[in-house]
């Protein structure tokens, strides 16, 4: 499962609307589930892929937690391909996102320590964006 941060799962919601319900009862490793129920109350959302090569139709399972009524429920998106891409397109949104934040950091530093525009880190010894988050 991956964790991520609900704000960017705002573009998808009209992909969530038909999706299937379930609800998710943890009773194992009670210290983990605590540990989840932590992180996901502070604005997290679960992301479960399950294998192709699973006798299933479902790829993708969104969990969210519900802090008031202290449950996990499932939400299982009709249009799995759609709600995959999706995922992948705000995923990689982010990535630019945090890639530019990053970069205007590293020259805002170059900067500013030394006042010469010039000394700031060049284009070609800045990394690209990571493919592996």
């Amino acid at each position: 499962m991956q964790l991520i941060p609900q704000q960017l799962l705002t573009t998808l919601v009209p992909l969530f609307r038909n999706s299937r319900l379930v609800q998710c009862h943890f009773t194992k490793d009670l210290e983990t589930l605590k540990s989840l129920c932590r992180i996901m109350d502070n604005g997290f959302a679960g992301c479960g892929h399950f294998s192709y090569k699973a006798s299933c139709e479902i790829r993708v399972l969104m969990l969210l937690y519900s802090s008031e009524k202290k449950i996990f429920i499932g939400l299982i998106p009709h249009d799995q391909g759609n709600f995959v891409n999706g995922i992948r397109r705000v995923i990689a949104n982010q990535q630019q996102v945090l890639q530019r934040n990053l970069e205007q950091e590293q020259q805002q530093r170059g900067m500013g320590g030394s006042g010469h525009p010039g000394l700031g880190p060049s284009r070609s010894h800045r990394r690209g964006p990571c493919r592996d988050w």
